[in-house]
């Protein structure tokens, strides 16, 4: 009995289930290296392996690992759902039966979102952060309509300098999305002040909105001088085209320089800014009269940061620390709307938020191996990461189990506080009846009493039922105290 009783448990589903994800769960061990200090501990005797022991039992943990991490990206980057991975594991150990990594091959539709969620872009997120702090960066930003939320979402792109075998270069990535609900009129009012601040004198503003909508803004004598306008970041990017003129090019650089040293972003200050200056003043009278100056054209393949890189990094060092700075700057939102037809494909998943940037941050990820799946390194500390996926997207559950009751009690409450102040309202206003009523009836008593005949009775009868109404609402408002009572002790309990 206890045999068979054994061997139905092993064949059972739950304890298949749980087999296979003992078998895709990365060991500890396989992340360690082993200490070089032998005397710390005793020696511990070396038993050899048994014949049994192969090259899968010790890496099928690592190596299964890795093949779930490549179909999700591969699933991802495709833009496919969750929901179609349901039961491909069945379908590989289908179309490969001899393979052992086809058998522990567990990828469905839980997994394939808790590794995207809670693996890959978390170490994306991290690693992306680790490079651009290396240098100088810059961010973009731009919103658009996601049609699957109904809310505003504003894509934030990073713009840095990379270096590796390849070369220097500048690559924009993208960082992540934030949504946002409607605008209140505080926004809209801020936001007028901010434009109207460009070109009208701060004393000149007015505090209140009913004055601001009432300003004379042709009034010549409240606009700012047109050297103190602020035209904008993008109306001043259009003042960037450099003549052929050396001497303009160089007071434009000398231009540049100065306003770097006015807003402190420029190490050194006057004497760095002298030494750019001069060095820029050497590229124009020789190197810049090369052939291969005047016949370098973007267009052909060749990029201009690698260019410049190639041709200032090692002789003009300040010089191209500067140009290095001006290259980071954005000169549009294009990288950032480029990004919004990869929203409207990953919109189609019927994704979270969260999802959504877990997505995207896959993709551009992707995007810098050229694409193609199998170029993207799959690193120890990305294995280590996904190894680790389930137990963050098991904190998530927790979390959100968590934050589900309490936004279940904080809804309990508030709809007993909104019946307790009804109640009390209604107490306030049977009081104010009661009280109506038993004036009513003592002034009828009253005039009772200075009449005769059958005016007499007529107030007598007046008086008698509007005492007996006015008994009827103080019994419903002693029922009423009771209600108040009782949701008020309610109430001390919930908040105990």
């Amino acid at each position: 009995m206890g045999c068979s009783a054994l061997d139905a448990h092993m064949k059972g589903e739950k304890h298949t289930r749980y087999a296979a994800s003992q078998e895709s769960t990365v060991p500890l061990r396989m992340f360690a290296t082993t200490g070089t200090n032998a005397s710390a501990r005793p020696a511990v005797p070396f038993i050899s392996p048994g014949p049994s022991t192969n090259a899968f039992t010790a890496f099928a943990p690592t190596a299964t690992l890795k093949a779930e991490i490549l179909w999700v990206l591969q699933t991802i980057t495709r833009h496919h759902s969750y929901t179609s991975n349901e039961d491909v594991a069945t379908v590989f150990r289908a179309m490969f039966p001899d393979s052992e990594y086809a058998k522990s091959f567990t990828c469905g539709k839980d997994k394939t979102s808790y590794l995207a969620r809670f693996g890959l872009a978390p170490f994306i997120k991290r690693e992306l952060l680790s490079t651009v702090n290396q240098g100088s960066f810059v961010i973009m930003f731009d919103e658009s309509l996601n049609r699957t939320t109904k809310r505003k979402q504003l894509d934030i792109h990073v713009r840095y300098w990379v270096t590796d075998e390849t070369g220097s270069r500048v690559q924009s990535r993208y960082f992540g999305s934030q949504y946002m609900g409607h605008s209140t009129a505080e926004d809209l009012l801020e936001n007028f002040k901010n434009l109207l601040k460009r070109f009208i004198k701060r004393e000149a503003l007015p505090q209140t909105p009913y004055k601001l909508v009432r300003l004379d803004v042709v009034d010549h004598a409240m606009w700012l001088s047109p050297k103190e306008v602020d035209i904008g970041m993008g109306a001043t990017a259009v003042i960037k085209r450099m003549h052929l003129n050396p001497d303009d090019c160089l007071k434009k650089m000398k231009a540049l320089v100065q306003k770097f040293l006015q807003d402190k972003q420029l190490a050194g200050g006057i004497s760095t800014g002298d030494v750019i200056s001069q060095q820029f003043e050497n590229v124009l009278h020789s190197e810049a009269k090369e052939l291969e100056f005047l016949s370098f054209s973007p267009s052909e393949g060749c990029r201009v940061d690698v260019f410049l890189h190639q041709k200032l990094s090692q002789s003009y060092p300040d010089l191209w620390a500067f140009c290095k700075k001006l290259l980071l700057l954005s000169h549009g939102q294009a990288e950032v709307e480029r990004g919004f037809s990869t929203n409207k494909e990953v919109e189609i998943c019927n994704l979270s938020e969260e999802g959504m940037t877990a997505h995207r941050l896959i993709c551009d990820h992707v995007r810098v191996y050229g694409g193609d799946v199998t170029r993207v390194p799959l690193t120890k500390e990305m294995i280590t990461y996904c190894a680790t996926a389930r137990t963050r997207y098991r904190t998530y559950l927790e979390e959100e189990r968590n934050k589900k009751e309490e936004d279940g009690q904080r809804k309990k409450r508030k709809m007993m506080v909104d019946e307790l102040e009804e109640l009390k309202r209604k107490r306030v206003a049977l009081e104010g009846v009661c009280e109506g009523l038993q004036n009513e009836a003592d002034q009828m008593a009253d005039k009772a009493e200075n009449s005769g005949g059958t005016k007499m009775a007529t107030l007598i009868t007046k008086s008698n039922t509007l005492r007996h109404r006015a008994k009827e609402k103080r019994e419903e408002l002693v029922g009423l105290k009771a209600d108040i009572e009782e949701k008020s002790d309610a109430l001390r309990h919930l908040d105990k």
